[in-house]
């Protein structure tokens, strides 16, 4: 690889990993209770989009088991471990009610 490519990809991850960062710090300010309490839809988007995208959730349909196995992947396997088990069930039922089989 070129070296201008590796500096530019290199670059993509620690501004990745910086979001994440920033993200976490955010939300631990937010459970000592320094902030207002965000919303379900809020807390969606902050918690997730710190790390990718919201089209790929907004645009899937499924049901809440499987939800559930997202969200925990997301937390144990890729690493967004300030999100709480409490904002965890929170965003778990955004998406079943918001983005389920059912929803339109």
């Amino acid at each position: 690889m070129r070296p201008k490519v590796l500096v530019a990809l290199f670059a993509a991850v620690l501004t990745s990993l910086a979001a994440c960062h920033t993200a976490a710090t955010q939300t631990d300010t937010a459970a000592a209770g320094d902030t207002p309490q965000m919303t379900p839809a809020q807390l969606f988007e902050t918690s997730c989009s710190s790390c990718h995208s919201l089209d790929l959730p907004r645009s899937q349909r499924l049901n809440r088991a499987t939800w559930e196995w997202v969200v925990s992947d997301m937390v144990n396997k890729y690493g967004a471990t300030w999100v709480t088990e409490e904002e965890q069930t929170i965003i778990i039922d955004y998406l079943a009610a918001n983005y389920g089989p059912d929803s339109s």
